[in-house]
């Protein structure tokens, strides 16, 4: 197929899937046109397929209309199929057609269809429009809910299901078709014969089901509509909010630790004085981390490892709502674990009791490691990439940078949903320039300079994480005498920008 806009001739072949003859153009533009396999729509960029697979009635379509109305009418061997646009409907020799094989379609000036069949011709009046009636007859969680408008239940319910009924005289009930969406969950709507819709494990939240009927002519019932919320089960808030009372008391105790290491360090800037207090605050630090260190850290990695004991013993001789309690501690476990670590290693640092080791380090290599690493984590629509101009050797401490790369990987892989990760290695006069860039969400220019404090998230992106990855790597990167900073645009990305140099002592 060929299409001139006035000026240029385009030729459409069978790679962009214009494989068989023109039907016509619709009111929207779009042409119609005849494939191997059932019809094509092309609206001027994209090619869609309609197959017996996908609601036409056969794949071996001989004509079609559109009517004044706009509907349009596919006549092939079995029938004649309609479709509004949203939903494709059928009649057959089932609905009192004396043949099911249709050759020709005419609309006439009376809006009448007529049918060319092998048999002679048929013509149809269609009705009055005439909304089918619709009943939402249930809701089936933890327990079947009978002609509800609004219901709760919990999210150990497992498998939630809407049943619903329509009908009317002209349709057969195998005919109707029913519109459905689940809103919170759903973006657009979904079609099918089915008078049961079942959705799987359900976030907590607010829901609203929606559903419509369509009959043969292709009018639209009422919408039905019932809320739905599911909640969290109660033994499951009381275990959060005992677990959330652990973790705020460990934060407070560590943001005070943190807030008067701060104030020390100033005083001691200040006040000559004040270096013996100074001393001693260091040593009280000492032994609380290392008393913190063996009262939190060690019997977390014993819940972590009992946990998952547990889980390799217990599965399959356990329900699978207690096998999901199991998991569920081991994830809280290494999250709380992670939380303590990062709260000691912030301590550590600025306690200055971080001891470096450095040695000549292969940045591309350490790169490759770190993309290795987390890859598995990318989502399936991002593209992740390295640009590598050379692989230089720096002298620097391998663990204290590769933790820091691990952590601006990371923090790229959460945000990005679509687009692509990419990791720059590059030299810059005397220094070496490593950047990780995103095509996240963005940081709001006035959040940027404080993405690197302690504890501090971007209001309206908090995801899962303690809000001091960024603080450990700026102080990281400080240590071994680099620098690291952050660029972003809202809507376009961030990248983050670590420049380093042999270290000096």
């Amino acid at each position: 197929m060929t299409r001139y806009d006035g000026q240029t001739f385009t030729n459409m072949t069978a790679e962009a899937g214009v494989t068989g003859r023109p039907f016509l153009q619709d009111r929207n533009g779009s042409i119609w046109f005849d494939i191997a396999r059932g019809v094509a729509r092309f609206d001027g960029e994209t090619v869609t397929p309609f197959t017996a697979e996908t609601g036409l009635l056969t794949n071996d379509v001989r004509w079609m209309i559109e009517d004044r109305i706009g509907r349009l009418w596919f006549a092939g061997n079995g029938g004649i199929a309609t479709y509004d646009g949203r939903v494709m409907q059928t009649m057959t020799m089932a609905d009192g057609l004396a043949t099911g094989y249709i050759r020709r379609v005419l609309e006439d000036r009376g809006g009448r269809i007529w049918l060319c069949t092998s048999g002679g011709l048929i013509r149809f009046r269609p009705p009055p429009p005439t909304p089918p009636w619709l009943e939402l007859e249930a809701v089936v969680a933890d327990r079947r809910y009978n002609g509800a408008d609004a219901i709760s239940t919990s999210m150990t319910s497992g498998i939630t299901a809407f049943e619903y009924r329509g009908g009317n005289i002209r349709t057969r009930p195998e005919a109707m078709v029913y519109l459905y969406r689940l809103k919170g969950r759903d973006q657009e709507w979904q079609a099918t014969y089915q008078r049961r819709v079942e959705y799987q494990d359900l976030d907590r939240g607010d829901y609203t089901f929606e559903v419509q009927a369509v009959d043969r002519d292709l009018t639209y019932s009422d919408t039905a509509r019932v809320d739905l919320n599911i909640r969290l089960p109660y033994e499951r808030v009381a275990w959060m909010s005992s677990m959330a009372l652990a973790i705020c008391l460990i934060l407070w105790q560590a943001g005070r630790l943190v807030q008067r290491d701060r104030n020390l360090r100033l005083a001691n800037t200040e006040l000559e004085s004040a270096n013996r207090e100074i001393q001693e605050q260091t040593e009280r630090k000492s032994a609380f981390l290392a008393s913190m260190s063996h009262d939190l850290r060690t019997p977390m990695n014993a819940i972590v490892g009992y946990t998952r004991i547990l889980q390799r013993r217990l599965k399959g001789t356990i329900d699978d709502r207690q096998y999901r309690n199991l998991d569920n501690i081991n994830t809280s476990a290494d999250h709380l674990l992670s939380l303590i670590n990062d709260i000691l290693d912030l301590s550590k640092i600025e306690a200055g009791s971080i001891d470096l080791h450095p040695e000549r380090v292969n940045l591309g290599q350490l790169i490759s490691d770190c993309m290795t690493s987390v890859r598995s984590l990318v989502g399936p629509g991002v593209r992740f990439e390295e640009r590598l101009e050379q692989s230089d050797t720096v002298r620097t401490d391998p663990d204290r940078l590769q933790r820091v790369m691990m952590n601006l990987l990371g923090n790229a892989v959460k945000f990005t949903d679509k687009g692509s990760i990419t990791v720059s290695l590059k030299s810059v006069d005397e220094w070496v320039e490593l950047s990780v860039a995103d095509t996240g969400p963005g940081i709001p220019a006035a959040e940027l300079p404080f993405i690197f404090e302690e504890f501090r998230q971007v209001e309206g992106e908090k995801k899962e994480g303690t809000g001091l990855g960024l603080a450990i790597a700026r102080k990281s990167v400080e240590l071994l005498g680099g620098t690291i900073s952050a660029a972003s645009e809202v809507g376009l990305g961030t990248t983050f920008t670590v420049r380093i140099r042999d270290y000096k002592p």
